[in-house]
């Protein structure tokens, strides 16, 4: 009965506050924004998406990340986030503006976060 046939969503994912940080809410939240026929289109667009959303943050990533479930006292988290620019409390240091799409997409990666992300969904016939 299925033909096969599959979009990919480019969703951004709802993220809530609560006067210490931010967190992602148990009903998603998420609105779609964009449709593609290529996987690899809308994984570029999302890339492109978060890079962008990352840059709007400024200064880093501290409402985000939750620190107490990582060990950044390790010698090889250290060694991440001086090489990304980053100190301990995910702060960048240096001006995001300076810094590359791959950088930010490999901070999201570690810290766990994304502001958009990719939905496959089969069409019914």
């Amino acid at each position: 009965m299925a033909s096969g046939a599959k979009i990919w969503i480019v969703s951004r994912y709802g993220w809530e506050y609560d006067d210490s940080r931010y967190y992602r809410p148990e009903s998603d939240g998420s609105q779609p924004v964009a449709a593609f026929t290529f996987p690899e289109l809308a994984g570029q667009v999302c890339n492109e998406k978060n890079a962008a959303e990352m840059r709007c943050l400024g200064s880093g990533l501290n409402d985000y990340v939750d620190r107490w479930d990582m060990d950044l006292q390790s010698e090889e988290s250290a060694k991440f986030l001086e090489d990304n620019f980053l100190d301990e409390n995910f702060e960048f240091t240096k001006p995001v503006s300076e810094i590359s799409d791959e950088i930010l997409l490999r901070v999201m990666y570690f810290a766990n976060i994304s502001f958009f992300e990719v939905i496959e969904v089969d069409l019914l016939a």
